[in-house]
């Protein structure tokens, strides 16, 4: 593209420049609470790089960022937003050059560049201007964490702080729905006994929100699908041809010599029908008929497009935990029931399954705002019996069973017994359907069942 038509583009991708305002239609009246780690980035120096799934909202967000500047009374010229997926030829530098030439910036300025990936060498030319000490905040996002994350350490180590958008959870749900979740209290996640003294009010909520609790579980957190009026059927298909072509061919064919594409869908199927079942790469590699390499490198792929995330095996040796296999879960339960056709009209087998797919990105999206880790890592344990997750930030381990019935037997606190033996826990967790009480399964055990809504609500 030649630089003479840039000042056209720039133009049209900034009218605050002319109008002194953002747009009403990038006006969005509830936000994401997530927009609150943004604005807490304007004073910072380093350079913010905003990664996640595709049209996840980060392009919303960088929107309510540019509003909140102007409403804070930065000068519209100041503000230079362009998305670069179309823009791939350019140079950075004279993309930059053109802005400042053309709007005449005085003072500090906020470049917000979506989709920088696709721009060549884009973090060495980022790099320049912050060396140089010029005085501009650069907010990027993209959603090829193999690209981004392979330039940001090699280039800006030490002047990037980057931060993981997730899907919605239940909460953030009901919060751009303006569905009104109080009283919530206002409780400490894992302070299980502080939570049971609220047992009524935690219940009223739950009975009030059964129904939304049930949308959310067939919809998934992809905010997209709250403008659009469809039924669950046609929400999947609509992200099978639409949402998981970009995925899979513009964030991993293009960026990849890939020669069998319909392999890389089959594995992502795959993956969506066998959540919960640790598995070994031969054993992946067996089931679809490809080779142990190739299906390494599809996983790799599939991961740095933000469309899978891994369990890792618990232990407290880490080469112990490197050789056990691990369990794979889509990022999004809505995606999860996209690729797997049955889920339309679920059994309570795969109802199960979702749920536990759903308290898996919930755990992973908490761990990451209590940890400050763009991408923590979950865990889950299996000796004789199993444990669904294990959590690791408190002294001890906290073991987390999915039991999404009201039927709890003995023998489904086998698992949570066997290993808070082992690793000396005297707490754990069982997320139920309904079920909302404190047991004492053996003397040195404490377990709190918890229903999954409530559970939901109490990971922000």
């Amino acid at each position: 593209m030649k630089s003479t038509i840039l000042p056209n583009i720039l133009t049209q991708y900034n009218p605050w420049w002319t109008t002194g305002q953002l747009p009403q239609k990038f006006v969005w009246p509830q936000k994401r609470f997530f927009i609150d780690k943004l604005i807490a980035q304007i004073e910072k120096p380093y350079i913010t790089l905003l990664t996640g799934l595709r049209r996840i909202g980060k392009t919303v967000l960088v929107y309510q960022t540019i509003e909140h500047l102007l409403k804070q009374g930065t000068p519209p010229e100041n503000i230079f937003y362009i998305s670069l997926e179309e823009m791939a030829a350019n140079n950075l530098h004279e993309i930059i050059e053109n802005y400042r030439n053309l709007a005449l910036p005085k003072g500090r300025v906020f470049c917000l560049l979506d989709e920088i990936h696709y721009i060549n060498e884009w973090s060495n030319q980022i790099k320049s201007y912050y060396d140089q000490q010029a005085d501009i905040k650069f907010f990027v996002t993209g959603s090829s964490s193999h690209l981004l994350f392979k330039a940001s350490t090699e280039s800006l180590v030490g002047r990037v702080n980057i931060l993981p958008l997730y899907p919605l959870n239940f909460r953030e749900y009901l919060h751009l729905n303006k569905i009104s979740i109080e009283p919530l209290p206002a409780l400490q996640p894992l302070n299980f006994d502080e939570i049971f003294k609220q047992k009524i009010v935690m219940l009223g909520l739950k009975d009030r929100l059964q129904t939304e609790f049930q949308t959310f579980l067939k919809f998934g957190g992809i905010p997209e699908y709250l403008d659009k009026s469809m039924k669950a059927d046609e929400w999947y298909q609509f992200l099978r041809q639409n949402y998981l072509a970009l995925v899979l061919f513009k964030d991993i064919l293009m960026n990849y010599e890939i020669r069998d594409s319909r392999s890389l869908f089959r594995m992502a199927q795959y993956f969506a029908n066998t959540i919960t079942t640790p598995q070994s790469l031969p054993s992946i590699g067996t089931a679809l008929g490809i080779k142990k390499e190739t299906v390494t490198k599809y996983v790799r792929y599939l991961e740095e497009a933000f469309l899978i995330a891994q369990a890792a095996f618990f232990s407290t040796s880490p080469a112990k935990s490197l050789r056990r296999n691990s369990k794979f879960y889509l990022t999004d339960i809505g995606l999860t029931q996209a690729l797997y056709a049955s889920y339309v009209s679920p059994t309570e087998t795969e109802i199960a399954k979702i749920i536990e797919n759903l308290i898996f990105q919930e755990l992973r999206a908490f761990l990451s705002q209590q940890t400050g880790l763009e991408f923590p890592e979950l865990h889950y344990w299996k000796d004789r019996h199993e444990v669904d997750f294990v959590l690791t930030l408190t002294a001890k381990p906290l073991p987390i069973e999915i039991k999404y019935t009201n039927h709890i037997q003995s023998n489904d606190f086998r698992g949570l017994i066997q290993f808070s033996r082992q690793f000396d826990c005297p707490a754990a967790v069982m997320v139920t359907k309904d079920i909302f009480e404190k047991r004492k399964v053996t003397a040195d055990l404490t377990v709190y069942l918890i229903p999954a809504l409530i559970f939901s609500l109490l990971l922000n």
